[in-house]
């Protein structure tokens, strides 16, 4: 990872919840459906799946502030 990358994110992550959500949401979009640079195919299998699920059932889903509420537990 390049310094610059590295200072992008040392800043990025000092921003508010809701202003790191809305890069990292940028960010994955970007990618797009396309995912071959990712190197881990286990992973990219799982997300497939969740998403697959998600997108059949989207009443199976957890508000980002529920699950946060949760993990502050």
């Amino acid at each position: 990872m390049s310094s610059k990358t590295e200072q992008l994110i040392s800043e990025a992550l000092e921003l508010p919840d809701a202003e790191r959500l809305q890069i990292a949401s940028s960010l994955m979009l970007s990618v797009g459906p396309d995912l071959s640079d990712v190197r881990d195919t286990d992973w990219v299998a799982e997300l497939n799946r969740r998403s697959d699920e998600f997108s059949a059932d989207p009443s199976i889903g957890i508000a980002w502030e529920t699950l946060k509420n949760e993990c502050d537990e």
